[in-house]
This record gives C-alpha cells, structure tokens and sequence, in this order.
C-alpha cells in the first residue's frame, strides 16, 4: 500500500513538473555576436536619439515599466520605425528612431530598451542616452515565437494595478487593425484617460487602408463566387 502511494506521489510531482517546463514562458535566450557582426547590424540599423517629440502616429506595440514609463513603437514607413518614452503623466522624455526590414517588437529591461529586430533575429538594448549597450542573437524556436507575438500583439497591460489598453475609436478597427489611435489608462479607482492619441491623419490614413482591404475581400469573393457559379453552368452544359 506504501508502495502504492508513493509511486501515486511520484507520478503526481512529475506530471506538474512536466506541465510546469510546457506552459512556461521564458525570456529570449541569446547568444554573442563576433564584433563584426555587432558593427555590421548597426549601421544597418542605425539608431538616432530624438529629443523632440515626432508627429503621435498610430501605435504598433508598446511596453510599461514598473515605474509607469511607456515605451511606445510606430511604423513611420516600409523600413523606418520610431520609439516614442513617455513617463507616468504621458509626457515625452525621449525617442528613437532606426530602420530595419522586417517587423520589430519592443521590451523594458530595467532602464534598457530591448529592441526586437524579427528578421534579424537580434536584439539591441540602448539606454536613455541613445547609447548601445548590448547587442544579442536569439535562436527562433516555437516558445521564443509565441514569447514576442506577445509583445508585438498584446492589447493589455496591468502594472502596479493600473491598465493601460490599445484602443480605436471604430469597432472594426478594433477587431482586424494592426495597429491602434489610442492608449487609454485605468487607473485602480477606475478613471479612465486617453494616455496617448495619434493625430487624426494618421487615424484616417489606418481606416483608409482597412476599408480598401475590406473592399477588396467583398471583391475576390464575389469573383470567386461568380466564377465558381459559370464553371458549374459550363459543366453541365457541357454534360449535356
């Protein structure tokens, strides 16, 4: 019965330890890059410190710190991309801005900004001076995948008891934009106020591009539609 029991025991502890190291989410595992490589991806990148706040356009994704500093990135063009600081009231501190390909992600680490380079598979921490301090490679994996959809696709945030929400102000766009006007905070008592707002030509230019996409999809389905309809006439036709 002993026995039993133990065994019973034994099988329980590694049944939660297994799920445990399955559901897990852990921080992107890097590795060093030869300083050729380091010098080669900057200049690339070529991160600029801006002091002045840009134009608000529309936010692709964004990260807050324990102490309320919101981080927040922008698609400015096909290859240029902008990090807007804000502190806890939501006014401007810093920036930066650099180019790269590919989609990026962005993530506090202490008083460093990591800057997620997807297509690279690199990582750039810079400090509040505009100054590179680590430059890393990640290896892609499944786990680390899912690990940066979530920086790159999170709607939500909670710190300290208050939320901070991506936002449109059209329900449509909320469901199938990719990126969003409005960050709105909640604060622990409830109140509720517009963090940051992109200004309105960039909120028009983001509902121009999803009414043309959705305009277009009514379009391919309906030729789908009416092209599957004369294939079935012509075949019968034909059968006759």
């Amino acid at each position: 019965m002993k026995y039993k029991r133990c065994l019973s025991l034994a099988l329980i502890l590694l049944f939660l330890m297994s799920f445990s190291l399955f559901t897990s989410v852990t921080a992107i595992a890097s590795s060093d890059l030869t300083e050729d490589e380091i010098n080669k991806g900057l200049s690339n990148v070529n991160i600029v410190l801006l002091k002045e706040e840009p134009s608000k356009k529309n936010i692709d994704c964004f990260d807050v710190r324990n102490d309320g500093t919101v981080a927040i990135l922008q698609n400015r063009s096909s290859n240029r991309r902008v990090i807007c600081i804000y502190d806890n009231k939501s006014e401007f501190l810093y920036g930066y801005e650099f180019t790269t390909t590919g989609s990026a992600a962005i993530e506090w680490n202490g008083d460093l900004l990591s800057i997620y380079l997807i297509r690279s598979e690199i990582i750039i921490s810079v400090d509040s001076n505009g100054n590179v301090v680590d430059v890393s490679r990640y290896e892609y994996t499944a786990k680390q995948g899912a690990y940066i959809n979530d920086l790159i696709y999170s709607k939500q945030q909670k710190i300290n008891g208050t939320t901070y929400t991506l936002m449109n102000d059209d329900s449509i766009a909320n469901l199938i934009a990719t990126s969003h006007s409005k960050l709105v905070k909640k604060e622990t008592d409830g109140a509720e106020t517009i963090f940051y707002e992109s200004d309105v030509s960039s909120q028009n230019e983001m509902y121009s591009k999803i009414y043309k996409y959705a305009a277009f999809t009514v379009f391919a389905v309906l030729v789908i539609t009416l092209t599957t309809i004369l294939l079935m006439i012509i075949k019968k036709k034909l059968k006759k």
